[in-house]
Order: C-alpha cells, then sequence, then structure tokens
C-alpha cells in the first residue's frame, strides 16, 4: 500500500515589509517584520507488549462437559510459555516479535499491546500481523490455520498469505502530546479445533509473528486490505475497492452473497481464492489484469476452495501476445463459475483449469488473439459446460474448447458464438472434447459470416 507521511521539518519564513515614502524635502521611511514559523506536524506511535500480559493456553479435556475447555498452562516465566503438548510461546521485547513453536489445536495465546500515540496531528492507524513464511506444507503457512481476533472482533483482513492487518481507525492528538496517550489493544491468537482445513497439512510448521502498527496522518489515503474491506460488507451489498495497486491478493475468508467491485485505477497482480476460501453467490466486476510474466494472473482457484457460483463480471485480462500467460487458473471440482461479458486478449490460455469445474458458464465474452486453447477445463472436467454469445476474433492457436469427455447427465451447450478471422495451429483442431455421453446442445453459431454447426471433423466427438 503507498502511504503518505508528514515529514519532520522547521521552516521560518521572515516576510519583510517596507513603506518608502517620497517628498521634495524628506525620505520618510517605515519598516515592519512578521516573522511567521511553519513546523511540519509529527506522526509517531510506539508499540510494547503491556508487561505480565503475554498468557498461553491448550485444550483440556472435561469429563462433565464430555469436551475440551480452554485452561491456561502454568505461569513460567512472564516472557516464555509452554503448551500442554510441549510447544513454545516466546516474547521478544527487544524486537517485537512473539516467537510460537510446535502449536497444535486448541492452543492459543493471548497478550497486550499498549499502543502510545505521540502525534501532534490526528493520524489513521492500523495493526499488523506478519509470520515467516519460510516453512509451508504445498502453499499453505501456519498463518492460513490460526484465527486472530482484536479486541475480540474478528478484524484482520487477509492481506497476503503472510500478513494479516486490522481496518484503518482514525486517532486524535493527546491534549499532553509529549505525554502522550495510550490505547491497550487484546490480542489473540489461536489454532481452532473441529474444522476439516486444521489438519496435518500443517504439521512440522513453525511461526515467527511480528506485531507491527502502521500510522499515516489522518487525512491520508489509505486503502483497506481487500479481506478487510469484505468483511465489514453485508450480504446483499457491494464492496468497492477504492484505485491504488494490490499487487497479489489471497482470500481465504468466507464470504456469502456479495459483489466485489474495482474502480477505474484498481490494479491487481492476481486474485488467490485460497485452500480455506469460501465463496457462494459471490461476484468479482470490473476488475483488470494486465500479464506480466508469470504462469497465472487474474483468478487464480485452489482445489480445496469452496465456491458455489462464484461469477466474474466485466473484467478484462490482457497478455503480452506469446502464447503464455493464463487469465482463470487452478481447477475446483467442487466449483460453479460463471464469466459474462469479459474480456481476454492476447493470452496464452484465457480459460485453464487441468482438472475442470462442477459446472463453467462463459457468456456475452471476447476471446481476441489468442495463442492456445479460449476455454480449456481440461480433462478432469466432470459438469456442466456453457459457451454462448461469445466473440472469437483473430485467434491463431489450439482451438475454442479443450475439456476431454463429457460425462453422463451433463449438458455441452455452444450457441450463438460468432469466431472471426481465427486460424488453427500445428495438429490442433477447433474442439478437443468428447460429448457423446452427454448431451450437446448446438446452435446459432457463425464462423466468418457463414452459419457453422462444428462436427466430428472439427473435434467435436
Amino acid at each position: 500500500m503507498k502511504k503518505k507521511v508528514l515529514v519532520s521539518s522547521v521552516l521560518v519564513i521572515a516576510l519583510c515589509l517596507c513603506i518608502i515614502v517620497g517628498a521634495t524635502f524628506a525620505l520618510f521611511t517605515s519598516k515592519t517584520q512578521l516573522n511567521v514559523a511553519v513546523t511540519a506536524g509529527n506522526v509517531k506511535v510506539v508499540a510494547t507488549l503491556q508487561e505480565n500480559s503475554l498468557k498461553a493456553y491448550s485444550g483440556e479435556w472435561d469429563d462433565a462437559a464430555k469436551d475440551y475447555a480452554s485452561v491456561e498452562v502454568s505461569a513460567n516465566d512472564a516472557l516464555s510459555k509452554v503448551f500442554a503438548n510441549g510447544g513454545t510461546v516466546v516474547a521478544d521485547t527487544a524486537t517485537n516479535e512473539i516467537k510460537i513453536d510446535k502449536i497444535t489445536p486448541m492452543d492459543k495465546v493471548e497478550f497486550t499491546i499498549d499502543v502510545t500515540n505521540y502525534s501532534d496531528v490526528t493520524i489513521k492507524y492500523r495493526t499488523v500481523i506478519t509470520t515467516d513464511a519460510a516453512a509451508t506444507n504445498d502453499g499453505v503457512t501456519l498463518l492460513d490455520a490460526l484465527k486472530i481476533t482484536i479486541d475480540g472482533a474478528d478484524t484482520m483482513g487477509q492481506v497476503d498469505a503472510n500478513t494479516k492487518a486490522s481496518a484503518w481507525a482514525v486517532w486524535a492528538p493527546a491534549a499532553d502530546v509529549a505525554a502522550g496517550e495510550t490505547k491497550s489493544i487484546n490480542v489473540v491468537i489461536e489454532f481452532p479445533n473441529g474444522t476439516p482445513e486444521h489438519d496435518n497439512m500443517f504439521q512440522g510448521l513453525a511461526a515467527a509473528l511480528t506485531y507491527t502498527v502502521e500510522a499515516v496522518q489522518g487525512n491520508g489515503h489509505t486503502v483497506d486490505d481487500i479481506a478487510t474491506i469484505l468483511a465489514g460488507t453485508a450480504a446483499g451489498a457491494t464492496a468497492t475497492l477504492p484505485a491504488d495497486d494490490y499487487g497479489v491478493v489471497t482470500l481465504n475468508g468466507s464470504y456469502n452473497n456479495i459483489t466485489i467491485a474495482a474502480e477505474d485505477g484498481a490494479t491487481f497482480d492476481k486474485i488467490v481464492i485460497g485452500a480455506n476460501a469460501s465463496l457462494t453467490d459471490v461476484t468479482f466486476e470490473g476488475f483488470d489484469f494486465t500479464y506480466d510474466g508469470a504462469a497465472d494472473m487474474g483468478f487464480v482457484i485452489d482445489a480445496n476452495a469452496t465456491i458455489d457460483n462464484l461469477v466474474i463480471d466485466g473484467c478484462t485480462f490482457t497478455g503480452t501476445g506469446a502464447k503464455a500467460g493464463r487469465g482463470i487458473s487452478g481447477f475446483n471440482n467442487n466449483a460453479s463459475i460463471t464469466l459474462t461479458d469479459c474480456e481476454f486478449k492476447d493470452l496464452g490460455y484465457p480459460i485453464y483449469a487441468w482438472g475442470g469445474y462442477e459446472s463453467l458458464t462463459v457468456e456475452g465474452c471476447t476471446f481476441t488473439n489468442i495463442k492456445s486453447w479460449a476455454v480449456m477445463p481440461q480433462s478432469g472436467f466432470d459438469g456442466d459446460l456453457t459457451v454462448t454469445g461469445c466473440t472469437f476474433k483473430d485467434c491463431l492457436g489450439g482451438g475454442l474448447v479443450k475439456a476431454g469427455t463429457l460425462t453422463a447427465g451433463h449438458t455441452f451447450t455452444f450457441t450463438d458464438n460468432v469466431i472471426t478471422g481465427c486460424t488453427i495451429a500445428g495438429d490442433h483442431n477447433w474442439f478437443q472434447f468428447n460429448v457423446s455421453a452427454g448431451t450437446a446442445v448446438i446452435s446459432g453459431n457463425t464462423k466468418d459470416g457463414a452459419d457453422w454447426v462444428p462436427t466430428t471433423a472439427d473435434g467435436l466427438k
């Protein structure tokens, strides 16, 4: 995120006002000087661990309740705790780090951060927690498993795979700036138990969590991370992402019945829908992506995410014209996805999924100068596939649709599409799709101005 802060400096401006009046016999003069001292505002906050606030808890079976209870472990040292299973929590006040090692489900850490504001101007501030992601299992870090709350509220947005942040809050200067004003913030870091995503994939991972307070001047432009914005969006409402450079955004939260819209000027490298994400009736609207040389761009979907009726509407995906770049990638056999009015240009693989989706609908989209397969749910596709009202123009590559075999009980719909100036390269064909076991609905398509009904010779078996 871009942050603007006031630079500390002192500037003295001397204004000299001179009045000179001329006369025949005498010269009268008068001089007045006004000194204007301008001192730049100071943005300064200091975060420290509150003395004796570090606590650790582990799960302990309660026979009466027939369930686990969260029980505080023995006091140990004020800055060092030991979980019931032997894991440790160590606070390093010199580096402002809390080191958590060998945490297991039902372990919990609690501590209080004292944040003192010595700023003499109104500020915005937020809290950020970052973990060392050196150890991963299949790209998953320990931060993915942890539930982090601040002052009892789950307000931490997922900035990326290694960072969570709270929303920005406004803080006016204290009456006595030199003494400052202190806010105490309670932080709880918990490894929950009893949910499918907290399984053996997190074994062997460790974390060193760094707590940071970020502050900018009060009227400075700040943009909350996407997950933080979404956390405050009610069902049925639209979350609008202001213009900014968001980079790579990873979503691992649970979102239901919301629209996520991007303003003009909002740029993204890619949106990763992570393994722990759950999206139901979610629409992404107006996102722009530009291929920068990485294998993936746009939306990258994890195989383990839960996705029901994901809509991608009015988004653009632009590549370099080479046989590379993916607009939407990753496979997820439980995902139902609809793309409407999207534009794919100069890409290798606009829609790429090696394993398929439960259902995929591509409606009213434009594919220009595509260098490989335009729609490629690939060999493991096991769902309904609809391509309707789309335009394919000036494409030179693998063809229109590559989807392996359509299974019984599913439908392939290919209707009202316009193909203009496209050429198949090498040993490819217009289709690589066996629909004989399912149902095919094909009508209203044109190729170079003439009605076109794809046949077996075109690769549609």
